[in-house]
């Protein structure tokens, strides 16, 4: 009699993640930064494949997995961040990243044409082209259009946003980028997690 066992691991590696931290000052951001940057080089399998900063913000990928990036979420809580998190699998989103932008207009005239060129963007295009600038990604250097989703509102010189981006670590700092440009003040954000596509 022959008794073969067999263990075997399967995976299709069909999910993304996108893990974003938010902290309390861009300094704690930065010094997060390096100490994620180092348990992802320690542990490349398991950890992220990119950890970027911006702001207060640090962004983890995890592409092509079949595991969330846990220990990029606990650091992340443990070092006094904020955790949200983007997922796809197989093709479905099932969580993305929002942000909620606000800002003060320098007046009415420029409120209107903030208001009036991101709702053109925001119902007529896919690409965050004209009127926010988008920056290279420099994850996929070939394509540098980041696309947006969500809705704009203005109440006198208030502006504020609610958008999906495709790409947020590239969107936001375009978007921001823009406001400041257009004398925009008080620049404010703040990102949410939210179930199905943005």
């Amino acid at each position: 009699m022959r008794v073969s066992i067999w263990e075997q691991w399967s995976g299709n590696h069909s999910s993304d993640f996108l893990v974003v931290g938010t902290f309390a000052t861009p300094e704690s951001a930065t010094a997060a930064l390096s100490i994620l940057r180092e348990y992802a080089r320690q542990n490349p399998v398991g950890y992220a494949d990119h950890v970027e900063v911006w702001d207060r913000l640090v962004f983890l990928w995890k592409g092509s997995t079949d595991y969330p990036p846990d220990g990029g979420i606990h650091d992340i809580m443990r070092l006094g961040g904020t955790v949200s998190m983007e997922e796809s699998a197989y093709g479905t989103q099932i969580s993305v990243v929002r942000a909620e932008i606000t800002c003060r207009a320098p007046d009415t005239t420029v409120a209107i044409t903030i208001y009036d060129a991101i709702k053109a963007y925001l119902t007529t295009s896919s690409i965050l082209a004209p009127p926010i600038p988008a920056p290279l990604d420099e994850r996929n250097a070939e394509d540098d259009d980041v696309t947006a989703s969500g809705a704009v509102h203005i109440e006198g010189i208030q502006v504020s946003l609610n958008l999906y981006f495709d790409d947020i670590s590239a969107g936001l700092p375009a978007l921001v980028t823009y406001l400041a440009k257009n004398g925009c003040t008080a620049i404010t954000y703040n990102i949410t997690e939210a179930r199905g596509r943005g």
